[in-house]
């Protein structure tokens, strides 16, 4: 027997809508939840926002060359480390 509850009995097809709603509204939620997440994820990658003290756009936004620091003996350290733990 088959007891049904306050939403109704999903396996019965009067209740086809309901249960067809509820079981993909959650997967175009999570989507779109991601989509935004991972757009505010890009900006703050990529320098546009700078989160400190607050959320802040970055005004003077430089496309040229990376300069990059030579590596510390503790950063070769925390690589080997890291390498090891892959």
């Amino acid at each position: 027997m088959i007891v049904c509850h306050l939403l109704g009995c999903w396996i019965i097809p009067k209740f086809k809508a309901e249960a067809v709603v509820t079981e993909y509204l959650w997967v175009f939620f999570a989507a779109f939840s991601m989509l935004v997440l991972y757009t505010i994820m890009f900006f703050v990658m990529h320098g546009w926002f700078i989160i400190d003290n607050g959320i802040h756009w970055h005004k003077s936004y430089n496309h040229g060359p990376v300069i990059i620091a030579p590596e510390t003996a503790g950063d070769k350290e925390a690589k080997a480390i890291a390498k090891m733990m892959l």
